[in-house]
């Protein structure tokens, strides 16, 4: 069995105003707080290993947490936010632009190949989402992994455990709604087993959306 733990990142100030965040965007004060507790719980589960996305609201997320544990994060572009293009960033998550834009994703009009321009497409995220999965799937036997990275990410991850089709209009729905309830510093953990039948799916989640600090 390998134990893995999806953390998202902690508060920025994208996040307090709801608007889509470039790369760079780092952590508020009270981000960095909800990460030195989440460390603290971290502790508990000893982990063997620790994965951040690129951005730096991730990679100072995951570099609060490691230095609890004494490890130093490994960086992968396979566990970054969903690419998205130039041209969405600053606008708010509901406004009719950004309502527009996530449509047309999820329908297939939007995006390309990743590139800074276009963002990437639903099928190639997909794909990374995929690769990113059999990554996880190569640590040893008993291995525990915290992974830092982002809200979509995290949750088209979990949607996509046991089925790399296009979600269906409902499941969509579904899944669009659990992305405005995500909370910064909030684990997801979620199990593989090698061993499982071959008709049965090797995921498990175990728990999610459990926020290991409390608010003040």
């Amino acid at each position: 069995m390998i134990d893995i733990y999806l953390i998202r990142h902690g508060q920025t100030a994208g996040n307090i105003a709801k608007r889509h965040q470039a790369e760079k965007t780092k952590l508020t004060e009270t981000g960095r707080a909800q990460m030195q507790q989440a460390a603290r719980w971290a502790k508990t589960i000893a982990p063997t290993h620790l994965l951040s996305s690129k951005h730096v609201r991730a990679l100072e997320s995951a570099s609060i947490v490691g230095a609890g544990l004494d490890l130093i994060p490994e960086t992968d572009d396979l566990f970054i936010e969903l690419k998205r293009p130039r041209h969405i960033y600053g606008y708010r998550h509901r406004s009719v632009r950004s309502l527009r834009y996530l449509l047309s994703w999820y329908l297939g009009y939007a995006g390309g190949d990743g590139s800074d321009q276009d963002g990437e497409s639903y099928a190639v995220f997909r794909g990374r989402l995929f690769a990113a999965q059999q990554k996880l799937q190569t640590f040893p036997d008993n291995a525990r992994v915290l992974l830092v990275s982002h809200t979509v990410f995290i949750t088209f991850f979990l949607a996509h455990l046991c089925d790399t089709r296009p979600l269906t209009p409902l499941r969509a729905l579904w899944v669009f709604y659990r992305l405005l309830h995500l909370r910064n510093g909030a684990y997801t953990h979620i199990r593989y087993n090698p061993d499982a039948a071959q008709d049965e799916c090797p995921w498990q989640v175990c728990a999610y959306n459990i926020v290991p600090y409390t608010d003040t």
